[in-house]
């Protein structure tokens, strides 16, 4: 059950890294304002 809620929390941090730092992402690698812009975060 630890294990699981570990695994959660880290999947939970990546998506909440992912969208903080979104636009230093899109500078960094172009093809990410595709990804952003499908998911409506562009």
């Amino acid at each position: 059950m630890l294990a699981w809620a570990a695994s959660l929390a880290l999947l939970i941090a990546a998506l909440v890294a992912i969208y903080v730092w979104r636009a230093p992402i899109m500078r960094a690698w172009p093809p990410a304002i595709r990804l952003f812009a499908a998911l409506g975060l562009a």
